[in-house]
């Protein structure tokens, strides 16, 4: 589990997050964001539009993507339906196609066994992991309905100032 802290002054962000998991051994992190750009400042980004472009492929012959609901710096989620068993899953598929990042390859491989060996309400299932037919690794957990983080910061902190502890 991670503890996570947010505060917000003057339209600034600083995030503390605090590994509280042993197995995991993230250090702890502060990250700071001062004002965010205005939309039109911000560059548009090209893989989000080929992350859209995966929507209605199927994965594994098995799990067919309905709709992207994330995207980070190492991949993409995506709400599925997995046709085995037929439930709604989500699919976390990482960027790196030919596997020549071979830290984010090992650190996405931990994250599976990382989450295959606890069960707590606060860490998501994992049900599988495997590699695309392109090559790219994915990773299948339960898909969790509720609303996003953004928007919980946004409206917690929408006069500009405050602390939120996750």
């Amino acid at each position: 589990l991670l503890e996570v802290v947010v505060h917000a002054r003057q339209g600034d962000l600083t995030v503390t997050i605090r590994d509280t998991i042993p197995a995991v051994r993230i250090p702890s992190r502060t990250y700071r964001r001062h004002s965010r750009p205005s939309t039109s400042e911000r560059s548009p980004n090209t893989a989000i539009s080929v992350a859209r472009d995966l929507v209605g492929t199927t994965i594994a012959n098995r799990y067919r993507l309905v709709e992207l609901i994330g995207r980070g710096a190492a991949g993409s989620v995506y709400r599925c339906v997995d046709a085995e068993l037929g439930r709604e899953v989500a699919l976390k598929l990482l960027d790196d196609f030919d596997g020549a990042n071979s830290s984010r390859t090992e650190r996405f491989l931990r994250e599976a066994e990382v989450l295959a060996q606890h069960e707590h309400r606060s860490i998501v299932r994992i049900y599988d992991r495997g590699r695309a037919e392109d090559g790219r690794l994915f990773l299948v957990t339960e898909l969790l309905h509720g609303v996003s983080l953004a928007a919980v910061l946004e409206a917690a902190l929408s006069d500009g100032e405050g602390e939120i502890r996750l």
